[in-house]
């Protein structure tokens, strides 16, 4: 019997090998299975050459045992190998017992592998089926045991005398805790691996997640680990941020959210948090991320919290910006319109305080910008901002309320201030250049209200009407002397379309007077002639200076100037018949001019008359794309067009009655 004990004994040693192997965290156990099978199968060996010898060639050992065990812990092939194994030993061992000893290995080995092929799925992880294995191991026993009958007729009754007790008693109870402790040490590996796959995974997924991810001890503060991607959006190196406390990457007011989430997780109230939060990086920037912490304490004391930050820096800053249109003007970076109602609306005059509206708007930018362009009129409303802004303090309310009105809403100070704010505003605004030379000329108005008017409203329509009032008697000569600057420009830039400009003025008012017109029409006529071409103003000077014929694109450009000239002259009060002779100047008799293809009596007497002169000295000029002509083929060219570009009548008088040609002779 001591041969049997030192068999179980290698079967214990076996179960606590399989625990401890080095292998345990890693699959290569798994994936060797024959190498599996020969281990079994030399412990098999192990055991068979210590045996229970009854008579030469007749020996018991606890092979059964290893192999059902085997079969229903490990499987087919591990099994198989070992069977054939132990086969082979049981045959060169040799004896009477050789077929008995054989069939026991087959029969343990295929009991063992039925079951785990039939059940070993279904075991509980937690709770292994204790009296489930005692059957199994009863029934591989018995079937072991049967195979006694095998041996000799005079050997089989004294040993199963012998032997019985050990199979059908001992045997399957040894069996059965020997399965359970070895399936036991197997899914404990099995869960440990699991627990290590997950650890990696986890890192993994921490280490490389594209989301900024860190660990915080919530007691402390202090970061207990962050990942790449949180690092490089604090600009930071990760070195740099583990060990230090939150409060120095946040901005001071963000920290109260800060601290209200960390509150409601400690005290339970919430096991996660979400909030937008805002960190001031290494270099200094200011960047957004949304945030959410989790709590991660298993247990008192052990207070963790996860954290999980995308970046949303672009999109808040996107928000920004619309919010910004929404409230500021972005040509000068001052609230809007819409934000200045509001304010108004919400604004209440602090008790003991005036408050002062002041009132700014620019005269005749719609002048400027049709004969200097949008651009020069938007550089001439940044330049008024910024002198608001140079004449204000931080705490002054501006606003842009209109294309050419601004608001200032002053206060902290008293009556007198006011208007020496008003004031030296004003002598600033005058000092400011536009095109052509000419001064600004910026209206400036301001109106106060205390508390007794609690709201803003009644300043500013009292600003309003002053200013209107100012605006009834100063605006008509400061537009007027506009369009003398913008015609003044235009000479200056081209010095040949002033004296053009001169003889059609003198021209048309020789044709006027030979055909009887008045004195206040021929004034008309003189003014028109005068500012027929103030549209080239806003014509490029290479367009107009150019040698030799015009593009398409060119003359479409170029003829542009009338209408051009005519929104010029009718923002002047009382030039809006000289706007519609301008306008009218390059119409033609048969419906083919431009720029509303008009013909005949519907195009204006006077701007008849100034085609004309403005074809005759176009042509007995030195132009730069075509060539001068005399008098005489002037006046041939005007006969020849009379009745379709020009009035046939109109033609005859000019040439007989100012040019003193002979009409029927050309």
């Amino acid at each position: 019997m001591v041969h049997l004990v030192i068999n179980i004994n290698l079967l214990l040693t076996m179960s606590i090998l399989i625990g401890l192997y080095p292998f345990k965290l890693n699959n290569w156990w798994d994936r060797h299975k024959m190498v599996r099978g020969v281990i079994i199968g030399l412990l098999g060996v192990l055991i068979m050459s210590f045996p229970f010898i009854y008579t030469e060639g007749i020996i018991f050992d606890t092979r059964t045992i290893l192999l059902t065990v085997s079969g229903m812990v490990f499987g087919l092939v591990p099994t198989l190998v070992a069977a054939i194994m132990m086969i082979i030993f049981r045959i060169m061992m040799g004896g009477a017992g050789v077929v008995m000893g054989i069939s026991t290995i087959l029969v343990s080995s295929t009991i063992g592998i039925g079951w785990h092929l039939w059940r070993f799925e279904a075991v509980d992880d937690v709770n292994p089926p204790l009296l489930e294995f005692l059957v199994v191991g009863f029934i591989s026993q018995f079937f072991s045991w049967l195979c006694l009958f095998l041996l000799p007729r005079s050997e089989w009754e004294a040993v199963i005398r012998m032997i019985t007790i050990y199979f059908l008693v001992i045997y399957p109870f040894f069996m059965a805790a020997l399965g359970i402790v070895l399936l036991s040490q197997i899914q404990r590996i099995t869960a440990m691996r699991e627990i290590a796959r997950n650890e990696f995974i986890l890192k993994t997924i921490f280490d490389d997640a594209p989301i900024g991810m860190s660990r915080t001890d919530l007691k402390t503060g202090k970061v207990l680990q962050i990942n790449d991607a949180y690092a490089r959006f604090l600009g930071y190196d990760k070195e740099e941020i583990v060990g230090h406390t939150w409060k120095e990457f946040t901005l001071p007011e963000e920290q109260g959210e800060s601290d209200k989430a960390d509150f409601l997780l400690v005290s339970g109230s919430r096991n996660q948090v979400t909030l937008d939060k805002r960190y001031r990086t290494k270099d200094g920037r200011i960047v957004s991320g949304n945030l959410t912490v989790s709590n991660l304490s298993i247990g008192k004391g052990t207070e963790e919290i996860l954290g999980m930050l995308v970046d949303i820096t672009d999109r808040k800053e996107y928000e920004e910006r619309l919010l910004r249109l929404s409230t500021h003007d972005s040509l000068t970076n001052l609230y809007g319109r819409n934000h200045f109602e509001r304010t108004v609306e919400e604004f209440e005059v602090p008790k003991d305080q005036v408050v002062a509206v002041l009132l700014a708007e620019v005269n005749g930018l719609k002048i400027l910008n049709e004969a200097f362009g949008q651009d020069e009129g938007n550089r001439l409303l940044k330049k008024i901002a910024k002198i608001l802004q140079a004449s204000t303090e931080e705490t002054d309310y501006l606003a842009r309320i209109g294309g050419d009105d601004f608001v200032v809403i002053l206060t902290g100070r008293t009556r007198h201030e006011y208007q020496a704010i008003a004031k030296d505003i004003t002598e600033k605004l005058s000092l400011v250049q536009m095109p052509g030379g000419m001064d600004m000329s910026v209206s400036v108005v301001h109106a106060v209200a205390d508390e007794r008017d609690r709201t803003l409203h009644k300043a500013i329509e009292e600003a309003e009407k002053t200013l209107k009032t100012r605006k009834l008697f100063e605006e008509a000569p400061i537009i007027e002397n506009l369009v003398q600057t913008v015609m003044n420009a235009l000479h200056v830039r081209n010095k040949s379309e002033e004296h053009h400009s001169r003889r059609v003025s003198f021209l048309s008012e020789q044709l006027g007077r030979v055909i009887g017109l008045s004195e206040n029409d021929i004034t008309q006529l003189r003014l028109a002639g005068l500012f027929h071409d103030i549209g080239k103003i806003a014509i490029a000077e290479e367009i107009l200076n150019k040698h030799g014929g015009l593009t398409a694109e060119e003359f479409s450009e170029i003829q542009r100037h009338v209408e051009i000239g005519y929104r010029l002259l009718s923002s002047v009060e009382g030039m809006a018949p000289i706007a519609h002779v301008v306008l009218s100047h390059h119409e033609r008799i048969d419906g083919t001019g431009y720029p509303r293809g008009i013909k005949g009596d519907a195009i204006p007497l006077q701007a008849r008359i100034i085609s004309i002169a403005d074809a005759y000295d176009a042509m007995t000029s030195i132009r730069t794309y075509k060539q001068q002509v005399s008098s005489q083929q002037a006046a041939r060219e005007l006969k020849a067009c009379s009745g379709t570009q020009f009035d046939a009548d109109l033609v005859k008088h000019f040439i007989e009655g100012v040019l003193f040609l002979p009409y029927d002779e050309l």
